[in-house]
């Protein structure tokens, strides 16, 4: 059994066809566990129709408080029971082999071990007009993006593609508030004590619009410039948000994380307290970048 785990707030206008495209999946064993947080629009009144149609397939968890999506999907995670979980945008559409593709990866990946599986998106407008058939592509994600030393400061996952099992699921636990975010923190965990495996093929149709969270973007000159525009001060945040997340995974793991993982982890956490040209060093020792040439440029300069 999959549980899927479906984030929703103020989706009305394209909920429906992710449900959908969930529900026509060639991979049947699975059921939809949805948590809204808080919708203000017709989100809630559509879902609860879909409940009312598939009672077995789809149940919706008690609302508590407006959490995040970062803190609404820990709350989907730590009520699955499943063997298997999948993670699911509001707004986007499953390609009918999602899961069957996943499951099937995911089964001779693990061996009784801690696992996770991930793969391409094709990235559309807001009408499904396709914009690009391959998001990792236009980002310059690769296998070896999955490394320790890459995933710290660079999740080269989106949610909505990841597919983990129980194993996994239980050394997570609860994903703590300094994760940056819930994708992020799980693929890290999953690269410290478990296998990652990387599906090259879009599973999913990746919907862009003006109310995306995160969303796909290309890294070439002109981001490089828009990052120099927004300033030092934002990049230098937004790194040390990575460091955050990584201080927290040490204090929580500290005793279950192997050597070697662990000098990188430490290494990495070191960055927010040396000067100059010891952070240039280390960034480079242990190969601290993101992927692509402008990337590293950025890190290397703006940093």
């Amino acid at each position: 059994m999959i549980d899927i785990l479906l984030a929703t707030y103020n989706a009305d206008k394209y909920i429906t066809q992710q449900i959908d495209s969930i529900l026509a999946q060639t991979y049947r064993d699975f059921k939809i566990i949805i948590s809204d947080d808080g919708s203000t629009d017709n989100t809630l009144s559509i879902i609860n129709e879909y409940v009312a149609k598939y009672p077995d397939k789809i149940t919706i968890l008690p609302f508590n408080k407006n959490l995040g999506v970062k803190e609404n999907f820990n709350y989907l995670l730590q009520n699955s029971k499943s063997d298997y979980i999948s993670f699911s945008d509001h707004d986007d559409i499953w390609l009918e082999n999602k899961l069957e593709t996943s499951i099937e990866q995911l089964k001779k990946l693990e061996n009784n071990s801690p696992a996770l599986i991930y793969s391409d998106k094709s990235l559309v407008d807001k009408d499904i007009n396709l914009i690009s058939l391959s998001s990792n592509k236009i980002e310059n994600l690769k296998a070896e993006n999955f490394k320790l030393n890459k995933l710290l400061v660079q999740n080269t996952a989106s949610g909505c593609t990841i597919m983990i099992n129980k194993k996994l699921k239980d050394i997570i636990g609860n994903i703590p508030t300094e994760a940056v975010m819930h994708d992020h923190y799980i693929m890290l965990i999953a690269s410290i004590f478990g296998k990652i495996e990387y599906i090259d093929k879009p599973l999913i149709l990746y919907r862009q619009h003006g109310d995306n969270v995160i969303g796909g973007q290309k890294y070439n000159l002109a981001y490089l410039i828009k990052k120099l525009l927004n300033g030092r001060k934002v990049l230098s945040d937004k790194f040390q948000e990575y460091v955050n997340q990584s201080k927290k995974i040490k204090e929580i793991y500290r005793d279950k994380i192997d050597s070697p993982k662990l000098e990188i982890i430490e290494n990495f956490n070191s960055l927010d307290n040396v000067g100059y040209f010891k952070f240039r060093y280390i960034l480079i020792k242990y190969n601290f970048f993101k992927a692509g040439l402008i990337r590293k440029i950025g890190m290397i300069t703006l940093l």
